[in-house]
């Protein structure tokens, strides 16, 4: 065997020179004919009155660092030319993976009040047990050594339903994290029927600060798809309970989710029109239109869902007609970088109401999505195959993926479940048209 040759030359910092980023994505503004830049690595994003097609070009082949380009290479737009982006924006996620934060996603009762016409769950299992809450504490605290930052995310079901789990639960790992020096955070995604401005104010207390609650168009394409079980409509009362915060200084975040398909989405606007008057412009509260989808429900064959292309299109355009009725939006975290599913985390976890172990809110189902067990005394059981196929199929071996602009987003791995059951990549739907996200994202944050 040949010995490896290796003749080095001396490089000096002088000879270092630069490259157009492979993630920039340049927008021209035509309604004020600016122009925007962003990167979708480094998440910044700068505006010019002049196209940024004379730097790139000047960078194409790789150059000396001009001083008024200085910027764009703080910022990310520009690059060493020796960097591997794709290795960079891989080792972004690794550290991301590695951080000593942990995520708990609980299901503290698996009933719900309501019967939305899209909702694939089953109803059938009830309120978690005392024993099993203490199970869950017990956990936390053998582990609490392990981390700097602690949340739980409240899901169900309908949370609310079972609030004293929540509230023995959220006690308990508030003193655990109090003790150690935790920052500990907490959210809630509840249908906010019973979300009262006196239930609001004591789950802060409780360190409940953001909330996604859906409102599905205005009252009667709302009633139709998201009804009590007994079909009563639950518009209103969701609305009430609303304004009643936004009455009051409480800091906390509510996503606005709106679940559309062929039969609600032209209403948007009309909800949009509803919700700038009752909240008054209110920034805690920002709109999210997001497309239904066929997701394991017993109507699945009966949903007028729409394509990819007239999903994006349908929410870059009621969401352009929020930000233009000054309601905030979340936007800007579509674009944020490293923005990949919680069930692709190995420090994200799901514990259901009697104990099971999930990596995935949609597929309770699915057998592959049964990581674990979680028991009375604390014992953590896991299925380390199953948990890997959550955690390490992505984008990292996706040569589609690798060379996306978007990758830096996603990493492949915005839905791991479509590569578990479909064996398809799983695309963001910023994919669809990045440049008008970009737009959008602009005009709110610039406005």
């Amino acid at each position: 065997m040949e010995p490896i040759s290796l003749q080095r030359i001396k490089t000096l910092p002088a000879d270092e020179k630069f490259v157009w980023s492979r993630y920039n994505v340049a927008v021209e503004k035509t309604n004020d004919h600016s122009y925007l830049l962003y990167n979708t690595r480094s998440g910044k994003l700068v505006t010019s009155r002049k196209p940024f097609e004379v730097i790139k070009s000047y960078y194409v082949e790789g150059q000396p660092l001009r001083h008024e380009d200085s910027t764009l290479q703080k910022l990310g737009f520009l690059v060493a030319d020796y960097t591997d982006e794709l290795a960079t924006t891989r080792m972004d996620l690794d550290e991301m993976k590695r951080a000593r934060y942990q995520h708990l996603m609980i299901l503290p009762t698996e009933k719900c009040n309501f019967r939305c016409i899209y909702c694939y769950e089953e109803y059938i299992k009830g309120r978690m047990s005392k024993d099993l809450q203490a199970g869950v504490l017990r956990w936390i605290d053998t582990h609490k050594n392990e981390w700097d930052a602690f949340t739980i995310s409240w899901f169900g079901g309908e949370p609310l339903l079972a609030y004293e789990v929540i509230k023995n639960i959220s006690e308990g790992v508030m003193s655990i994290c109090r003790a150690e020096g935790i920052k500990y955070s907490a959210s809630m995604t509840t249908n906010g029927y019973l979300l009262s401005l006196g239930k609001a104010q004591e789950l802060f207390r409780l360190g409940v600060s953001t909330y996604q609650i859906t409102l599905d168009g205005p009252q009667a394409e709302h009633d139709d798809k998201r009804h009590l079980a007994s079909g009563e409509g639950t518009y209103l009362r969701i609305l009430d309970n609303l304004v009643a915060i936004s009455e009051t200084d409480l800091p906390v975040t509510v996503n606005v989710r709106v679940n559309f398909d062929q039969n609600n989405a032209p209403y948007l606007t009309d909800l949009v029109d509803e919700i700038a008057v009752k909240l008054e412009g209110d920034q805690r509260f920002r709109f999210r239109p997001f497309a239904v989808g066929k997701w394991g429900g017993e109507h699945d064959d009966d949903l007028p869902v729409l394509d990819q292309e007239d999903a994006v299109c349908q929410t870059l355009t009621s969401t352009e007609y929020a930000v233009r009725h000054e309601i905030a939006t979340a936007t800007h975290e579509q674009l944020t970088p490293n923005r990949v599913c919680y069930a692709a985390m190995p420090n994200s976890l799901i514990i259901g109401s009697d104990g099971v172990i999930y990596k995935c809110s949609v597929a309770f189902d699915s057998p592959v999505n049964h990581v674990g067990r979680l028991f009375p005394d604390g014992r953590f059981e896991l299925n380390h195959e199953k948990f890997a196929l959550w955690v390490e199929k992505d984008g990292s071996t996706d040569p589609g993926c690798q060379a996306c602009r978007v990758h830096p987003i996603c990493h492949g791995a915005t839905c791991p479940l479509v590569r578990i059951e479909a064996d398809q990549r799983p695309c963001p739907p910023v994919k669809g048209n990045l440049e008008g996200y970009v737009s959008l994202m602009a005009l709110e944050v610039l406005r």
